[in-house]
C-alpha cells in the first residue's frame, strides 16, 4: 500500500511539474503571439501610412498633369495666335512693300519727304509685330518649362 501511495504522490509531482512546464510554455507562447500581434499592428499602420502617402502622390501627380495639359493648351493657343498675327503682319508688310515699290516709280526724284500714309502704316505694322514678338517671348519660356 505504501508503494501505491508513493507512486500516486510521485504521479502528482510529475503532473504538477508538467503543468508548470505547460504553464510556462503557454506564457511564452502568449508573449510571442503578443509580440507578433504588435508587429502586425505596426506593419498595418506602416502600410496604411504608405498607402496614404502613395495616394497623396497620385493626387499631386494628377493635378500636376492637369496643370501641364492646361499650360500646354494655353501655350499652343498662344503660339497659334502669334503665328497667325505674324502671318497677317507679314502679309501686310508685303503689301506695303509692293505699294512702296509701286510708288517709288511714280515719285519724282526730287521728292522732299516720304509718303506720310506709308510711313504711318509701316510703323503701325512694326508696332503690331513687336507686340506679338513680346507676347511670344513671355509665353515660350513658360511653355518650355512646363513639360
Amino acid at each position: 500500500m505504501i508503494a501505491f501511495a508513493e507512486a500516486r504522490a510521485q504521479a502528482w509531482r510529475i503532473a504538477t511539474a508538467l503543468c508548470a512546464v505547460l504553464a510556462v510554455a503557454a506564457v511564452i507562447a502568449a508573449l510571442w503571439f503578443r509580440g507578433s500581434a504588435a508587429d502586425a499592428l505596426r506593419d498595418r499602420d506602416s502600410a496604411a501610412a504608405d498607402r496614404d502617402a502613395a495616394r497623396a502622390q497620385v493626387d499631386a501627380l494628377t493635378k500636376a498633369r492637369a496643370r501641364d495639359d492646361t499650360a500646354a493648351t494655353a501655350a499652343e493657343t498662344a503660339r497659334a495666335t502669334v503665328d497667325q498675327h505674324t502671318a497677317t503682319s507679314n502679309d501686310r508688310k508685303a503689301a506695303i512693300e509692293v505699294r512702296y515699290r509701286d510708288r517709288i516709280v511714280q515719285i519724282p526724284a526730287d521728292c522732299p519727304a516720304p509718303d506720310a500714309d506709308l510711313v504711318r502704316e509701316q510703323s503701325a505694322q512694326a508696332e503690331r509685330l513687336s507686340a506679338a514678338e513680346d507676347r511670344l517671348r513671355r509665353v515660350r519660356p513658360a511653355a518650355q518649362a512646363g513639360p
